[in-house]
């Protein structure tokens, strides 16, 4: 389930700020190929590449995994 959303999520965030697998890749530690499958769901990151996503994009990783915004919840 949640490999699904984080590829819909991540997807949506490269496509929505216009920037290339490679800038991403390299931000991140890992190659073009890598960020490609994350982004089909062929494969879901380590969690220190979650991490480091999610602090490139500027979003939580929970947001990255179901593409929910729980920052502001009590």
């Amino acid at each position: 389930m949640y490999e699904l959303k984080f590829a819909e999520t991540l997807s949506a965030l490269i496509k929505e700020k216009q920037i290339k697998l490679g800038d991403v890749a390299a931000a991140v530690g890992v190659t073009n190929q890598s960020i490609s499958a994350y982004c089909l769901g062929n494969i879901t990151p380590k969690y220190s590449v979650l991490l480091k996503l999610a602090d490139y994009f500027g979003v939580t990783p929970t947001y990255l995994l179901t593409g929910l915004d729980i920052s502001n919840e009590v």
